[in-house]
């Protein structure tokens, strides 16, 4: 085997040194990375492994996928998330006043079996949804500001049309012992199916009566001079997560 022993290798007419096709150039003890200068096409660099640092992965995944462990242990993939996605939301809100004065009532059924609410969409609060998947969960929150000249003595939370299914909260406006509604809150619905949905959340009570009321309502309308005035918050927001 001959050997060259050099302190500098240079091109006898130019700048590049070129390793003829089918030679191969080996360096036994590697090449340390501080004597690499310039820059190294990426068609020649390697797929880097895990053991190195890298992924392995030589390719993206589709749209929202994720990189995790394959079902094996051995590798990295791009999967779809398997769960807590958030599927979508919707939210309803107002900073107005909105007033009503005896329009009726609605009974509701089922779980809702003897709570009856003011038929005006001044008192209650709708949110449309369209529902995406028939596993996933639906939370409900919401904030609401109420004073009725009867007072209202229950609260509740249901998807129109199938009011027996609904959440009954028991809000009272004599709760709080200041005789007006300032409540928020938090519900979930399983085994909803697909497809469009109105939600809503509204005041109400255990028995049939006639209301007038304000919702939004401030200290001018709750006859309490140390509460603002200013118009209060109504809120309701419909998120889908799949679980």
């Amino acid at each position: 085997m001959s050997k060259i022993k050099v302190d500098t290798i240079e091109g006898s007419t130019g700048t590049t040194i070129t390793v003829p096709t089918g030679q191969t150039l080996t360096l036994t003890d590697g090449l340390a990375a501080t004597s690499l200068t310039g820059t190294i096409a990426d068609a020649r660099l390697p797929t880097i492994p895990i053991t190195k640092g890298g992924t392995g992965v030589t390719s993206l995944g589709t749209a929202n996928q994720v990189l995790a462990v394959n079902s094996g242990a051995s590798a990295l993939e791009f999967q779809d998330a398997s769960s807590g996605k958030v599927l979508g939301q919707a939210v309803t809100e107002s900073t107005a006043r909105t007033t009503w004065s005896n329009p009726g009532e609605v009974q509701g059924s089922g779980n809702m079996s003897d709570f009856y609410y003011p038929n005006s969409s001044n008192c209650y609060v709708d949110c449309a949804y369209t529902k995406q998947t028939s596993t996933s969960r639906i939370f409900v929150t919401g904030h609401i500001v109420l004073k009725a000249s009867t007072n209202t003595h229950d609260f509740a939370v249901f998807v129109v049309g199938d009011e027996a299914n609904g959440r009954v909260l028991h809000f009272d406006e004599h709760n709080g012992a200041r005789n007006y509604l300032a409540h928020s809150f938090t519900v979930c619905f399983s085994g909803l199916s697909t497809g469009a949905k109105t939600f809503r959340a509204t005041a109400g009570t255990g028995n049939s009566r006639s209301h007038s009321g304000t919702r939004g309502s401030g200290g001018d309308t709750t006859s309490h001079s140390d509460v603002s005035n200013n118009n209060g918050y109504t809120l309701l927001s419909v998120m889908e997560v799949e679980v």
